[in-house]
């Protein structure tokens, strides 16, 4: 977990750092890493800009997956345990990336019951967890993808009017 962040903390460090990247002595004596910071420095700001602005609604979104499911695993009995839900977290996102099957939000509740099942949690609690965690999951897919269409039809039609109709 803490490579993961680690990374994630790098790399949002290089998008930021952009132009003024290439400037290091460490980066400029290093070919790969003066590539490297070259194709950093050759995006615009406006692509860091967008690069940045998804890394924080990522973080945001982690976070509060976080705390839901501290709340989520208090509330059914098992404790306020945050690195718990952490472990739980973290262990269902790498078995998602396992190509066995299509993914979705089936492996999603199989796979979180099953984390707390192997780490003692009863059987009852961990498959309403996973039921929870997975009706969440779908709830929130679901709402964001409503949200995308809404602002998407919204600028859209707001593209077509002509500037003299609103007045």
């Amino acid at each position: 977990l803490v490579l993961v962040v680690l990374f994630g903390v790098g790399a949002c460090g290089v998008l930021a750092a952009g132009p003024r990247l290439s400037r290091l002595p460490f980066v400029r004596r290093h070919a790969r890493l003066h590539k490297v910071a070259a194709r950093v420095q050759d995006r615009s700001a406006s692509t860091t800009r967008s690069a940045l602005s998804a890394g924080c609604f990522l973080l945001g979104c982690w976070t509060t997956r976080a705390l839901g499911s501290t709340v989520l695993l208090a509330s059914l009995g098992v404790g306020f345990s945050p690195p718990l839900a952490l472990v739980v977290l973290c262990l269902g996102a790498a078995a998602a990336l396992i190509p066995i099957t299509s993914g979705g939000a089936i492996v999603n509740v199989s796979t979180t019951a099953g984390i707390l099942l192997a780490l003692g949690i009863g059987k009852e609690q961990a498959i309403n967890f996973g039921l929870a965690s997975g009706l969440l999951l779908c709830g929130t897919a679901l709402l964001a993808a409503f949200v995308g269409v809404a602002l998407s039809v919204t600028l859209s039609l707001r593209a077509r009017t002509p500037a003299g109709a609103n007045a």
